[in-house]
Parts: C-alpha cells; structure tokens; sequence
C-alpha cells in the first residue's frame, strides 16, 4: 500500500468520526476569510470570481466563503477522502464538490482567480506537486491563501 493509499484512509476514518463543530471552529478560519474579504470585497461588488479549496474537507470552509465574503463567486472544492466529499454535497448543495487528487486536478490551466488551501498541502505526499498544481490553476494576477493547521488533532 502507498503512502497516499494510507492518507487516504486515514482521512476517511477521520471524516467518519469528525465531530465537525471542533474542525469547523478552527481559529485559522477566521483568519482565511478576514484576508479573503479584505482582498476582495470590492471586487465582489464588480465581478464574479472563481476560488478553489484543495483540500476543502466537507466544504465547511468554502460554505462560509459564500455566506461571509461573497455570494455570486463561483466555489469549489476538491479532496481525496470520499466521505468528506458525500457529507459536503449534503450538507451544501451550493458548492461543487469533486473527489480527487488535488494536486492533477481536473480543471483547465489558469481557471481560478483564487486558490485556497486550509491546513491540508503539508500532509500530501509531495507537497510540492500540490504547489505546482496551484501553479497551473491561477489565473495571472491571481491570490494564493495558504494557511497552515491551528489546531492539534493529531493528524498524520
């Protein structure tokens, strides 16, 4: 079994038995969107964006995106563990949800104006394709809003 095969499920055990208010409540969070209506807020008014979150978990993240930054972006999320992805499309029949790799992910080159990763690109195997792939998928001028975990779980 691959090191990715043992992250995998990994992550769909904790997604199993995630008790979503502890991961959801992340201080860093708060951080991500304070930086993201900050940046912006303006351009909300003028245009519609594209952002993606890889590693978006359930999509709680980007559910807040909607409610607190801007509601006519377009939002989307990509992550390996199935059961994230199955309680996301419930949970938030507004977002899309896509289960797969996030670092050769689907989408033409140069799509977002905006790629969000949330405590999740240092536990990829090789992180630094995860860095390429947010290479490939922001549009020029676009924003790149890494933030590392801010809370202890325990997590591989």
């Amino acid at each position: 079994m691959s090191l990715l095969d043992d992250r995998r499920q990994y992550y769909e055990r904790f997604f199993k038995d995630q008790r979503d208010e502890e991961w959801n409540k992340a201080p860093g969070k708060d951080v991500l969107i304070r930086a993201l209506s900050h940046e912006y807020v303006e351009k909300c008014l003028n245009a519609s964006e594209r952002l993606i979150d890889l590693g978006c978990g359930s999509g709680f993240l980007l559910n807040r995106i909607h409610y607190e930054v801007c509601g006519s972006w377009e939002l989307v999320g990509v992550d390996f563990a199935a059961l994230a992805i199955e309680k996301g499309k419930t949970a938030y029949p507004n977002l899309q949800l896509f289960c797969e790799d996030a670092t050769a992910t689907h989408f033409p080159g140069s799509y977002f104006s905006v790629v969000i990763n949330y405590g999740s690109v240092e536990h990829f195997p090789k992180p630094t394709e995860a860095i390429k792939e947010v290479a490939r998928l922001l549009a020029p001028r676009g924003l790149f809003l890494f933030m590392p975990p801010s809370l202890n779980l325990g997590v591989c």
